[in-house]
C-alpha cells in the first residue's frame, strides 16, 4: 500500500488555509500545518511544526519530507514577502514536487504586484506547481468587515458601484486540494470566481434578506474609508492595499466570472446568498449604533 501524500499548509489559520486544512483531514490526511507556535494547537489530527516567514532558518525543517505544499503570500513587510521565493527555493531543494500557490485575481496582467514575481518564479521552475488567482473573498464580509455590519449595519468599503464576482474561500481551498492530491493540475493556472457579478449594493440587499434586518452599503470615499481604519489601528500598508483594491473595483474591473471552480470541483460556484445563511452567527449581535 502506498504512502499517504505529506502535505504542508502555510497560513493555516487564514480565510482559505482553514479550509484546506480542514477539507485534507476529512480526506483521511494528517497535514503539517505551519506556525510560530507549534505548541499553540492542540489538535491531534494535525502535525504543527515551527514555520515563521520572518525567519528563513525555520523553513528547511518545515517542509523537510513535503511532497507538497500550500503557500499564501503573507502579511507583513517586503523584507517578510521576499521570503516567498526563499521558501520556494527551499521547498525545491528538500524535494517537494508539488506547490499550490494562493495568487490573487488580476495577476496576470498587473504585472507589478508581487504575487506575479512568485508566478513567474514557478513558471521557471520544474515544480508541478498549480496557481490560484483568487477573487473578491466573501468571506471579507464576516471577517474583516464584520465590525461594520456588527457595529452599524452597513458594508463601508469605497467601491463605487463596482462589480465583485465574489468567491467562498471553501471552494478556493476546495481547488487547492484537488491541486494538491489529484492529477491534472501541474502548471496549471486557475481564475477562481463565484457564479454572481454583484455590486455592493445588491450585496448588501442580499445580506439583509438572508439575515432579516436592513444592512445598508454606505460607498465611501477612499478618504474616508482610509480614516476609518486608521482609527482601528491597522497599518498605513494594509489601508492601502485594500483602497487599492477597491479602487480597482469602482473602475468595475473585478466582476468578470470564469468557470474554473465549475470545471475542477464538478459543480458550480457557492452563492452569496449559501455563504450568509452559512455564516449567519457571524453577524447575530448586530446591533446598529448610528
Amino acid at each position: 500500500m502506498s504512502q499517504p501524500p505529506r502535505v504542508l499548509v502555510i497560513g493555516p489559520a487564514s480565510k482559505v488555509g482553514v479550509h484546506v486544512v480542514e477539507q485534507l483531514v476529512a480526506r483521511g490526511l494528517t497535514p503539517r500545518v505551519g506556525l510560530r507556535q507549534p505548541t499553540a494547537t492542540a489538535r491531534e489530527d494535525v502535525i504543527p511544526v515551527h514555520f515563521d516567514f520572518a525567519r528563513p532558518a525555520s523553513f528547511d525543517a518545515a517542509v523537510d519530507g513535503v511532497d507538497s505544499l500550500f503557500v499564501m503570500w503573507p502579511p507583513g513587510a517586503g523584507a517578510i514577502k521576499r521570503s516567498v521565493l526563499r521558501l520556494l527555493e527551499v521547498a525545491r531543494a528538500k524535494g517537494a514536487r508539488r506547490v499550490v500557490f494562493l495568487s490573487v485575481f488580476g495577476a496576470g496582467s498587473l504585472r507589478f504586484l508581487p504575487h506575479a514575481q512568485v508566478e513567474r518564479w514557478l513558471a521557471r521552475s520544474e515544480l508541478e506547481y498549480t496557481i490560484l488567482r483568487a477573487g473578491y473573498f466573501m468571506q471579507n464580509l464576516s471577517a474583516t468587515h464584520r465590525q461594520d455590519v456588527v457595529e452599524r449595519a452597513e458594508v463601508f468599503v469605497p467601491a463605487g458601484r463596482g462589480h465583485l464576482a465574489l468567491i467562498d474561500t471553501r471552494d478556493v481551498a476546495a481547488v487547492a486540494v484537488k491541486a494538491m492530491l489529484e492529477p491534472g493540475h501541474a502548471r496549471a493556472i486557475y481564475e477562481l470566481t463565484g457564479g454572481e457579478s454583484l455590486d455592493f449594493y445588491e450585496v448588501a440587499a442580499i445580506m439583509s434578506a438572508a439575515l432579516g434586518r436592513p444592512i445598508v452599503y454606505r460607498a465611501p470615499s477612499l478618504w474616508s474609508f482610509a480614516r476609518r481604519w486608521r482609527g482601528r489601528a491597522l497599518s498605513p500598508g494594509m489601508i492601502a492595499f485594500m483602497a487599492l483594491e477597491y479602487a480597482f473595483t469602482r473602475l468595475d474591473r473585478s466582476g468578470r466570472v470564469t468557470g474554473d471552480v465549475a470545471r475542477v470541483l464538478g459543480r458550480p460556484p457557492l452563492r452569496f446568498r449559501q455563504f450568509v445563511e452559512d455564516h449567519r452567527a457571524r453577524w447575530a449581535d448586530v446591533q446598529p449604533s448610528r
